[in-house]
């Protein structure tokens, strides 16, 4: 998780595998109003496409 100086964005990220295989499937960008409710800005997923390990990530 990574959250700004001034607490207004935090993105959120699901990791899966083992240490060997750790990939980022999906990540989430939120920001957080005035009375400290989180709204989803966007959606991010990826997923491991080819034997190469590339990555190919698209808005949700």
């Amino acid at each position: 998780m990574n959250i700004d100086k001034n607490f207004k964005n935090v993105w959120l990220l699901n990791n899966v595998g083992s240490d060997e295989t750790q990939r980022i499937e999906k990540w989430r960008h939120y920001k957080i109003d005035d009375s400290g409710h989180f709204k989803l800005l966007e959606s991010i997923s990826c997923k491991n496409r080819d034997r190469q390990g590339v990555v190919k990530c698209h808005n949700n």
